[in-house]
């Protein structure tokens, strides 16, 4: 005889928030490595400078709108800008610029492979600079993405 479980409300909330989260990073992930083959596309055609700006200029084009209808224009701490400023010149540009430079000169599978073992980079910051709790699982799943980021790129064994 099956066992038969109530659920409440909040239970079937954070399910679906868990199940929404899953798909809106999915999503997330189709998007880039769409974006991936498109700028490999973009950059064979343009400069590198060039084609950065007008895809951060792009880009900027729909968030300001977004944080004015969304409200989120609002800072309890100024400080907190300079944060948001370290950060864009850590990802969207250093990281951006880096990752069209390896795009732009090598193969964008290769390059995206390697991109994206951020993860496990996320992961040992996030331990080191945040004192978030070092779990074996987490590290563990981290390093898996590193090893099939490598197994991507692995030149074939010839026999």
């Amino acid at each position: 005889m099956a066992a038969y479980t109530r659920t409440t409300g909040i239970e079937i909330g954070l399910i679906m928030n868990v199940d929404l989260a899953v798909l809106l990073s999915l999503a997330a992930a189709l998007s880039w490595g769409v974006a991936q083959v498109v700028s490999k596309l973009g950059l064979a055609r343009m400069e590198l400078s060039l084609y950065a700006a007008v895809r951060a200029s792009f880009a900027f084009l729909f968030a300001i709108p977004y944080g004015f209808i969304t409200g989120a224009f609002r800072f309890e701490d100024p400080g907190i800008i300079g944060v948001a400023a370290l950060a864009g010149l850590i990802d969207p540009f250093l990281g951006t610029l880096l990752y069209m430079y390896a795009l732009k000169h090598g193969e964008a599978h290769g390059a995206a492979a390697l991109a994206n073992t951020a993860p496990f980079w996320g992961v040992v910051t996030a331990v080191v600079f945040l004192g978030e709790p070092a779990r074996y699982v987490t590290f563990l799943a981290a390093l898996l993405v590193v090893i099939g980021a490598y197994f991507l790129i692995a030149p074939p064994v010839r026999r």
